[in-house]
């Protein structure tokens, strides 16, 4: 979603996503990778990976397309 807003309101929403959403998005991470590196395989078969793989799928066209 943020990636197609990105296109259409790229000033305004550069500035929110650099505030509000990209230390939310890394945080988020930092906790995740903690837990991720202690699972084992099943860990990719869990919400929690399929999450943390969208976001980092998403999070480079994001910060392209916003100039970030």
């Amino acid at each position: 979603v943020l990636c197609v807003l990105g296109e259409s309101c790229g000033d305004f929403l550069r500035k929110r996503v650099s505030k509000e959403v990209l230390p939310r998005l890394t945080s988020s991470l930092v906790k995740q990778a903690e837990v991720s590196a202690r699972s084992g395989p099943v860990y990719t078969h869990m919400l929690a990976y399929k999450l943390q793989l969208a976001v980092l799928q998403g999070l480079g066209p994001l910060c392209v397309k916003l100039d970030l």
